[in-house]
Protein backbone atom coordinates (compact mmCIF):
# COMPACT_ATOMS: atom_id res chain seq x y z
CA UNK A 1 0.00 0.00 0.00
CA UNK A 2 2.89 2.36 0.81
CA UNK A 3 4.56 1.58 -2.51
CA UNK A 4 1.31 2.22 -4.32
CA UNK A 5 0.85 5.51 -2.48
CA UNK A 6 4.39 6.64 -3.47
CA UNK A 7 3.73 5.73 -7.10
CA UNK A 8 0.44 7.62 -6.93
CA UNK A 9 2.25 10.69 -5.60
CA UNK A 10 4.76 10.63 -8.43
CA UNK A 11 1.99 10.34 -11.01
CA UNK A 12 0.03 13.15 -9.37
CA UNK A 13 2.99 15.57 -9.50
CA UNK A 14 3.53 14.68 -13.15
CA UNK A 15 -0.11 15.56 -14.00
CA UNK A 16 -1.06 18.29 -11.54
CA UNK A 17 0.86 21.28 -10.28
CA UNK A 18 0.80 23.29 -7.07
CA UNK A 19 -2.01 22.94 -4.54
CA UNK A 20 -4.05 20.67 -6.86
CA UNK A 21 -1.37 18.00 -6.78
CA UNK A 22 -1.29 18.04 -2.97
CA UNK A 23 -5.11 17.81 -2.75
CA UNK A 24 -5.31 14.85 -5.12
CA UNK A 25 -2.44 13.12 -3.35
CA UNK A 26 -4.14 13.66 0.06
CA UNK A 27 -7.36 12.14 -1.22
CA UNK A 28 -5.52 9.09 -2.50
CA UNK A 29 -3.84 8.72 0.87
CA UNK A 30 -7.20 8.81 2.67
CA UNK A 31 -8.59 6.15 0.33
CA UNK A 32 -5.57 3.94 0.89
CA UNK A 33 -5.79 4.37 4.66
CA UNK A 34 -9.50 3.48 4.62
CA UNK A 35 -8.78 0.34 2.65
CA UNK A 36 -6.11 -0.61 5.17
CA UNK A 37 -8.47 -0.20 8.13
CA UNK A 38 -11.17 -2.18 6.33
CA UNK A 39 -8.76 -5.03 5.65
CA UNK A 40 -7.64 -5.09 9.27
CA UNK A 41 -11.23 -5.27 10.54
CA UNK A 42 -12.05 -8.07 8.09
CA UNK A 43 -9.07 -10.10 9.23
CA UNK A 44 -9.97 -9.59 12.90
CA UNK A 45 -13.56 -10.62 12.35
CA UNK A 46 -12.46 -13.76 10.50
CA UNK A 47 -10.40 -14.79 13.54
CA UNK A 48 -13.32 -14.42 15.93
CA UNK A 49 -15.05 -17.71 16.78
CA UNK A 50 -18.46 -18.10 15.22
CA UNK A 51 -21.06 -18.59 17.95
CA UNK A 52 -22.74 -21.97 17.73
CA UNK A 53 -26.41 -22.01 16.90
CA UNK A 54 -28.72 -22.75 19.76
CA UNK A 55 -29.45 -26.45 19.90
CA UNK A 56 -32.90 -27.29 18.57
CA UNK A 57 -34.87 -29.02 21.34
CA UNK A 58 -35.57 -32.62 20.45
CA UNK A 59 -39.24 -33.55 20.25
CA UNK A 60 -40.36 -35.73 23.14
CA UNK A 61 -41.68 -39.20 22.36
CA UNK A 62 -45.44 -39.75 22.78
CA UNK A 63 -46.66 -40.90 26.18
CA UNK A 64 -50.37 -41.45 25.58
CA UNK A 65 -51.34 -44.39 27.79
CA UNK A 66 -54.35 -43.59 29.98
CA UNK A 67 -54.18 -44.40 33.67
CA UNK A 68 -54.34 -48.12 34.22
CA UNK A 69 -57.64 -49.54 35.40
CA UNK A 70 -58.37 -52.08 38.12
CA UNK A 71 -57.84 -55.56 36.72
CA UNK A 72 -60.44 -58.14 37.68
CA UNK A 73 -59.83 -61.88 37.57
CA UNK A 74 -56.90 -64.17 36.97
CA UNK A 75 -53.62 -62.45 36.10
CA UNK A 76 -52.28 -65.32 33.99
CA UNK A 77 -53.12 -63.51 30.75
CA UNK A 78 -51.54 -60.31 32.07
CA UNK A 79 -48.32 -62.09 32.99
CA UNK A 80 -48.15 -63.69 29.55
CA UNK A 81 -48.66 -60.37 27.77
CA UNK A 82 -46.00 -58.65 29.85
CA UNK A 83 -43.47 -61.38 29.16
CA UNK A 84 -44.27 -61.39 25.44
CA UNK A 85 -44.08 -57.62 24.92
CA UNK A 86 -41.09 -57.03 27.18
CA UNK A 87 -38.88 -59.18 24.96
CA UNK A 88 -38.39 -56.68 22.14
CA UNK A 89 -35.22 -56.40 20.01
CA UNK A 90 -33.32 -53.16 19.70
CA UNK A 91 -33.85 -51.51 16.28
CA UNK A 92 -30.95 -51.49 13.88
CA UNK A 93 -29.76 -54.95 14.84
CA UNK A 94 -27.61 -56.15 11.96
CA UNK A 95 -27.97 -59.84 12.75
CA UNK A 96 -30.37 -61.68 10.48
CA UNK A 97 -33.53 -62.95 12.19
CA UNK A 98 -33.94 -66.69 12.40
CA UNK A 99 -37.55 -66.47 11.19
CA UNK A 100 -39.89 -64.09 9.42
CA UNK A 101 -41.81 -63.47 12.63
CA UNK A 102 -38.71 -62.02 14.28
CA UNK A 103 -38.33 -59.38 11.56
CA UNK A 104 -41.70 -57.73 12.15
CA UNK A 105 -43.70 -56.13 14.94
CA UNK A 106 -45.30 -58.13 17.73
CA UNK A 107 -49.08 -58.28 17.66
CA UNK A 108 -51.74 -59.59 20.04
CA UNK A 109 -55.54 -59.23 19.85
CA UNK A 110 -57.43 -59.28 23.17
CA UNK A 111 -61.12 -60.00 22.57
CA UNK A 112 -64.30 -60.49 24.56
CA UNK A 113 -67.78 -59.21 25.22
CA UNK A 114 -68.41 -55.62 26.35
CA UNK A 115 -67.55 -54.95 29.98
CA UNK A 116 -65.36 -58.01 30.61
CA UNK A 117 -62.18 -55.97 31.16
CA UNK A 118 -60.37 -56.04 27.82
CA UNK A 119 -59.16 -52.45 28.10
CA UNK A 120 -58.13 -52.92 31.74
CA UNK A 121 -56.03 -55.95 30.78
CA UNK A 122 -54.45 -54.12 27.83
CA UNK A 123 -53.64 -50.99 29.86
CA UNK A 124 -52.06 -52.99 32.69
CA UNK A 125 -49.96 -54.92 30.19
CA UNK A 126 -48.91 -51.74 28.37
CA UNK A 127 -47.91 -49.94 31.57
CA UNK A 128 -45.96 -52.99 32.66
CA UNK A 129 -43.71 -52.94 29.58
CA UNK A 130 -43.60 -49.25 28.60
CA UNK A 131 -40.00 -48.87 29.80
CA UNK A 132 -38.95 -51.28 27.03
CA UNK A 133 -40.26 -48.81 24.42
CA UNK A 134 -38.23 -45.59 24.76
CA UNK A 135 -39.61 -44.16 21.50
CA UNK A 136 -43.03 -43.86 23.06
CA UNK A 137 -46.48 -45.34 23.49
CA UNK A 138 -49.45 -44.41 21.31
CA UNK A 139 -53.01 -45.02 22.48
CA UNK A 140 -55.99 -44.79 20.16
CA UNK A 141 -59.67 -45.53 20.68
CA UNK A 142 -61.01 -46.82 17.36
CA UNK A 143 -64.69 -46.52 18.42
CA UNK A 144 -65.54 -50.01 17.29
CA UNK A 145 -68.71 -49.93 19.38
CA UNK A 146 -70.04 -46.82 17.63
CA UNK A 147 -72.37 -46.67 14.65
CA UNK A 148 -69.52 -45.06 12.73
CA UNK A 149 -66.11 -46.46 13.78
CA UNK A 150 -63.05 -44.28 13.45
CA UNK A 151 -61.69 -44.23 9.91
CA UNK A 152 -58.20 -45.52 9.17
CA UNK A 153 -57.25 -42.16 7.66
CA UNK A 154 -58.26 -40.30 10.83
CA UNK A 155 -56.48 -42.82 13.04
CA UNK A 156 -53.30 -42.51 10.98
CA UNK A 157 -53.53 -38.74 11.20
CA UNK A 158 -53.56 -39.00 15.00
CA UNK A 159 -50.58 -41.35 15.07
CA UNK A 160 -48.55 -39.24 12.66
CA UNK A 161 -49.23 -36.14 14.77
CA UNK A 162 -48.08 -38.13 17.81
CA UNK A 163 -44.80 -38.66 15.94
CA UNK A 164 -44.57 -34.88 15.31
CA UNK A 165 -45.58 -34.83 11.66
CA UNK A 166 -47.18 -31.49 10.78
CA UNK A 167 -50.64 -31.56 9.25
CA UNK A 168 -49.44 -29.86 6.08
CA UNK A 169 -46.83 -32.59 5.60
CA UNK A 170 -49.32 -35.47 5.80
CA UNK A 171 -50.47 -37.10 2.57
CA UNK A 172 -54.20 -37.38 1.97
CA UNK A 173 -54.68 -41.02 1.07
CA UNK A 174 -54.78 -43.88 3.58
CA UNK A 175 -52.10 -45.83 1.71
CA UNK A 176 -49.67 -42.92 1.68
CA UNK A 177 -50.26 -42.16 5.35
CA UNK A 178 -49.75 -45.81 6.20
CA UNK A 179 -46.49 -45.85 4.22
CA UNK A 180 -45.27 -42.75 6.07
CA UNK A 181 -46.14 -44.30 9.43
CA UNK A 182 -44.30 -47.52 8.57
CA UNK A 183 -41.25 -45.55 7.45
CA UNK A 184 -41.15 -43.45 10.63
CA UNK A 185 -41.46 -46.49 12.91
CA UNK A 186 -39.20 -48.90 11.04
CA UNK A 187 -36.23 -48.24 13.34
CA UNK A 188 -38.11 -47.40 16.54
CA UNK A 189 -39.18 -49.19 19.69
CA UNK A 190 -42.78 -48.01 19.86
CA UNK A 191 -45.79 -49.51 21.64
CA UNK A 192 -49.20 -49.04 19.98
CA UNK A 193 -52.43 -49.79 21.84
CA UNK A 194 -55.45 -49.87 19.52
CA UNK A 195 -58.49 -50.01 21.78
CA UNK A 196 -61.97 -51.06 20.71
CA UNK A 197 -61.09 -52.06 17.15
CA UNK A 198 -63.91 -52.75 14.71
CA UNK A 199 -62.50 -54.85 11.87
CA UNK A 200 -59.45 -56.10 10.02
CA UNK A 201 -59.88 -53.48 7.30
CA UNK A 202 -59.81 -50.71 9.90
CA UNK A 203 -56.69 -51.98 11.66
CA UNK A 204 -54.50 -53.22 8.80
CA UNK A 205 -53.23 -49.76 7.70
CA UNK A 206 -52.36 -48.81 11.29
CA UNK A 207 -49.70 -51.45 11.87
CA UNK A 208 -45.99 -50.60 12.08
CA UNK A 209 -43.53 -53.02 10.55
CA UNK A 210 -40.38 -52.45 12.59
CA UNK A 211 -39.15 -55.37 14.67
CA UNK A 212 -38.82 -53.05 17.66
CA UNK A 213 -42.53 -52.14 17.66
CA UNK A 214 -45.44 -53.90 19.32
CA UNK A 215 -49.20 -53.65 18.83
CA UNK A 216 -51.89 -54.63 21.34
CA UNK A 217 -55.45 -54.60 20.04
CA UNK A 218 -58.71 -54.93 21.97
CA UNK A 219 -61.88 -55.91 20.15
CA UNK A 220 -65.23 -57.56 20.69
CA UNK A 221 -64.26 -60.25 18.22
CA UNK A 222 -61.11 -62.18 17.42
CA UNK A 223 -59.75 -61.48 13.95
CA UNK A 224 -56.56 -62.22 12.07
CA UNK A 225 -54.42 -59.79 10.11
CA UNK A 226 -52.76 -60.70 6.85
CA UNK A 227 -49.87 -58.23 6.93
CA UNK A 228 -48.30 -59.46 10.14
CA UNK A 229 -47.87 -62.72 12.02
CA UNK A 230 -49.79 -62.47 15.27
CA UNK A 231 -49.79 -64.39 18.49
CA UNK A 232 -52.83 -66.48 19.37
CA UNK A 233 -55.72 -64.12 20.32
CA UNK A 234 -56.32 -63.74 24.05
CA UNK A 235 -59.95 -64.18 25.16
CA UNK A 236 -61.23 -62.28 28.18
CA UNK A 237 -64.21 -63.53 30.22
CA UNK A 238 -66.24 -62.20 33.10
CA UNK A 239 -64.63 -62.86 36.51
CA UNK A 240 -66.13 -65.29 38.95
CA UNK A 241 -67.90 -64.04 42.07
CA UNK A 242 -64.81 -64.28 44.28
CA UNK A 243 -62.68 -62.17 41.96
CA UNK A 244 -65.49 -59.68 41.48
CA UNK A 245 -65.75 -59.13 45.25
CA UNK A 246 -61.97 -58.79 45.50
CA UNK A 247 -61.92 -56.23 42.69
CA UNK A 248 -64.68 -54.20 44.35
CA UNK A 249 -62.68 -54.13 47.60
CA UNK A 250 -59.49 -53.06 45.76
CA UNK A 251 -61.27 -50.25 43.92
CA UNK A 252 -62.59 -48.80 47.19
CA UNK A 253 -59.20 -49.33 48.89
CA UNK A 254 -57.45 -47.39 46.13
CA UNK A 255 -55.14 -50.00 44.62
CA UNK A 256 -55.12 -52.38 41.70
CA UNK A 257 -56.32 -55.96 42.30
CA UNK A 258 -53.08 -57.31 40.85
CA UNK A 259 -50.82 -55.12 42.98
CA UNK A 260 -48.49 -56.64 45.52
CA UNK A 261 -48.28 -55.82 49.20
CA UNK A 262 -45.25 -53.60 48.53
CA UNK A 263 -47.21 -51.68 45.87
CA UNK A 264 -50.02 -51.10 48.33
CA UNK A 265 -47.60 -49.84 50.94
Amino acid sequence: MVAGLGLTGDMVFDVFEGWASWAVRGGAALVAAGLGVYGTLRAHRAEEPVPARDAVPQALPPRELPTREALVGDTTALDGLRAYFRDVPAPGNRTLPSSGAESQSKLVVVHGQPGVGKTALALNAAHGVKDAYPDGQIYLDLHGDKATPRSSADALGHMLRSLHVAREDMPDSVDDRAAMFRTLTSDQRLFVLLDNAHSTDQVEPLLPTGAGCSVLITSRRAFSLNSITQREPVPVHLPDDRNAVRAEYCIHAGHSPDSTSSDRA
